[in-house]
């Protein structure tokens, strides 16, 4: 990972991918008009984990918007598409694809509506559903009433 002095930065939004997905929120919190006292209480609403995994794809969102010349903060639906389908190609499972969807709407709304919510990429995500259905926690599971008799013989 990029220390904050030697990053690679956004010349879009002059941003740095190695900024955590915190900062990267607050700053487009910030952009929306919201003050720093109310971007902070936002940024709590989110448990520091979900905060750190959403920092991942949005770093990764940052490079997508600065390879593609696209200002990531207002970007289009079709541009958030074209970024999950990215992650498609690249064999991500629809957990991952889903978690970049949330990351994606923390700071990209359009039209008042965030990303997530709009009917184009909620048809996409059910595609990606049917594609790739989240695989079940566990394989196979252990016959209870074997495990007891073994443990008792």
């Amino acid at each position: 990972m990029f220390g904050l002095q030697d990053s690679p930065s956004d010349p879009s939004t002059g941003r740095t991918f190695g900024a955590g997905g915190g900062a990267i929120i607050r700053t487009s919190l910030e952009g929306r008009g919201f003050s720093a006292a109310v971007a902070d209480t936002m940024l709590r609403a989110r448990r520091e984990s979900s905060t750190k995994l959403y920092g991942t794809y949005l770093q990764d969102w940052q490079k997508f918007c600065s390879e593609r010349q696209i200002h990531s903060d207002s970007a289009s639906v079709l541009d958030g598409l074209e970024y999950l389908q990215s992650l498609v190609d690249l064999d991500k499972g629809y957990s991952a694809v889903n978690t970049a969807r949330s990351a994606l709407s923390t700071v990209l709304v359009i039209a008042g509506v965030p990303f997530g919510q709009h009917s184009d990429v909620k048809v996409f995500m059910k595609g990606v559903y049917n594609l790739k259905p989240p695989m079940p926690r566990y394989t196979s599971t252990w016959d209870v009433d074997m495990v007891l008799r073994l443990l008792k013989s």
